[in-house]
């Protein structure tokens, strides 16, 4: 029973799985110097993208600030024009009040006119 599964275990797929890990170790691993490398080429590619990520987040900051200002010029231009534009329709509204007055004024001047003429017409022959 033992040689059975002394057998089961020399398959050929499986020395050809230990054959090829001892012939990889021997022909072409990784030696520490070139993990340290790697690892140095990763450090150094992680702070290159933390560089330019600081600048795109200074550049945004900025950004940032500039709307703000402009947003803050705007509201000031725009009360600047609500108060003129309250101004102006204050002005409208007293000159047609104005301008009422004067046409009620004008239509009783006419009106008292007619009442003479008509009186002088009836004095009259």
């Amino acid at each position: 029973m033992k040689q059975g599964r002394w057998r089961g275990w020399r398959t050929p797929a499986l020395l050809g799985g230990v054959a090829l890990v001892v012939a990889g170790g021997s022909a072409g691993c990784a030696s520490t110097g070139d993990l340290d490398r790697v690892r140095q080429e990763a450090q150094a590619s992680t702070q290159a993208v933390q560089t330019k990520l600081e600048a795109v987040k200074k550049q945004m900051a900025a950004s940032e600030q500039l709307i703000q200002a402009g947003l803050a010029k705007e509201k000031m231009e725009y009360a600047a024009l609500a108060k003129e534009n309250d101004a102006l329709r204050a002005t409208v509204t007293k000159v047609t009040q104005a301008l009422r007055d004067y046409l009620k004024a004008e239509q009783a001047r006419y009106e008292e006119g007619l009442t003479r003429i008509k009186a002088a017409e009836q004095v009259l022959p």
